[in-house]
């Protein structure tokens, strides 16, 4: 579990990351600063969101399994 939690942050980092280059290149070509990084907000969310729900409906099943 330990290694899973090291992973996912890296992952993570990288995808912020990433996430922020792509936009900011973005936006200085199409001068719409606002827009792009409210979709990679809204981009971020939608990849984070769902890996959390999984995250927290995994640690509950591997409770009821103890």
């Amino acid at each position: 579990m330990v290694m899973l939690l090291k992973d996912s942050s890296l992952a993570s980092t990288i995808t912020v990351a990433e996430l922020s280059l792509q936009g900011k290149l973005l936006a200085s070509s199409t001068f719409e600063n606002t827009t792009i990084f409210t979709l990679v907000a809204l981009i971020y969310l939608a990849m984070s969101l769902p890996l959390t729900a999984f995250n927290s409906w995994l640690e509950r099943r591997m409770r009821q399994a103890r």
